[in-house]
């Protein structure tokens, strides 16, 4: 049977990269390959919805620059509360809350990254 380190190191060196590449820099992508949308939640957390259209419209959810849920799916709105699905790292949150003047155009924003449609690569608003 192998010992926790074992089990556990596979899981560490993915964390390990996430925590390196990290999402893109609102207005400081280099490539087309990469869509996001950023704003302030209720709880006055950066979220950024980010897709990746190399592999396939992939969206990962990071809460303050740190991934929080991979592959995202089942993106649904009511309201302000957008309401997603997916493989959570270290993170059992299903709904955010957008805050600010602009909620309507960053909730429409977020739906769109999941029907793969192009969003303007700065979509940054604070409450």
């Amino acid at each position: 049977q192998p010992c926790a380190s074992e089990c556990q190191a596979p899981l560490a060196a993915s964390l390990a990269w996430a925590k390196v590449a990290g999402p893109p820099q609102p207005c400081a992508m280099a490539s087309r390959s990469w869509e996001q949308v950023d704003f302030i939640d209720s709880q006055s957390r950066q979220i950024s919805f980010v897709m990746s259209g190399n592999t396939g419209h992939v969206i990962d959810l990071y809460i303050n620059g740190k991934l929080k849920v991979q592959q995202v799916k089942g993106l649904h709105a009511v309201g302000p509360k957008i309401y997603f699905e997916g493989r959570g790292v270290f993170c059992t949150e299903r709904k955010l809350v957008v805050v600010g003047p602009r909620t309507a155009e960053i909730v429409a924003r977020v739906l769109a990254l999941q029907r793969g449609q192009k969003v303007q690569a700065c979509c940054t608003a604070s409450p």
